[in-house]
């Protein structure tokens, strides 16, 4: 679990994340102490209103063993990989129950989850919060953008063609990000090839970050994360009340 790892409390937030999980059918690795074998497995049912979750019948990938022993109150280490995010929780085992033919593993709704943001290796889409970037060069020229999306590396707007007519290539460009009252403004970008979109005129432009100080490094992770948290919080209105997969256990 990566130290800058988020602690979520929220049975509702906690829900939205597994529920990103499930619909992703992304793997999850399960443990129940230091000494014990790494199980894979899935997550199969997510119940809110309950506090359960399902998850498939673990497999040991690294031990003669077929199955992971769980009995009754044991508490499992849940960790997975969601979007470039990590997540991990601790469950208490429940019980085997029948679903649909399948073996499943119930275990207790965790009460706290650790959520962590592996910002390098994915980008946060941001158009539905109509955010503007302000961007100059070193020979005064001036323009606005719409961010499409942003990472720790960089971000991606769409710009009119007669923006890119107007630069230069000896130019300095800069952009602005207003983060905690200025102090990460007039960062340094490097433009990458501009590509086509399907509105006339407009092209999808990436930037990359470049000679950032460790302030602004941080400052544009700390940035990112709310906008993380706004997402899910936004996601989280409409998704409530969370519902099972396979519907009511």
């Amino acid at each position: 679990m990566a130290p800058s790892a988020e602690q979520i409390d929220s049975p509702q937030h906690i829900g939205v994340l597994l529920n990103q999980m499930l619909g992703a059918g992304n793997l999850v690795a399960i443990t129940t102490g230091a000494n014990s074998p790494v199980a894979v497995s899935a997550l199969m049912g997510v119940d809110g209103k309950n506090r359960e979750i399902l998850l498939d019948s673990p497999y040991v990938t690294n031990s003669s063993a077929v199955k992971l022993a769980l009995s009754n109150n044991d508490t499992a280490d849940i960790s997975g990989i969601n979007d470039g995010s990590s997540l991990f929780f601790q469950a208490p085992f429940k019980e085997i129950v029948e679903e649909r033919g399948l073996r499943l593993y119930r275990f207790a709704f965790p009460t706290k989850l650790f959520y962590s943001a592996q910002r390098e290796s994915h980008r946060v889409n941001v158009r539905d919060f109509d955010i503007n970037i302000a961007f100059s060069t070193s020979s005064a020229h001036l323009f606005d953008a719409p961010l499409c999306d942003i990472s720790d590396g960089g971000l991606r707007i769409l710009v009119e063609k007669s923006v890119i007519k107007g630069l230069s290539r000896a130019d300095d460009i800069f952009c602005k990000i207003d983060i905690d009252e200025g102090s990460c403004n007039e960062i340094k970008v490097k433009l990458c090839h501009p590509a086509k979109t399907d509105i006339p005129n407009i092209i999808d432009l990436g930037a990359v970050f470049t000679e950032l100080s460790a302030h602004q490094k941080g400052q544009i992770s700390h940035y990112i994360a709310g906008i993380e948290r706004k997402l899910l919080r936004k996601q989280r209105l409409v998704t409530e009340p969370v519902i099972s997969k396979l519907g009511t256990l």
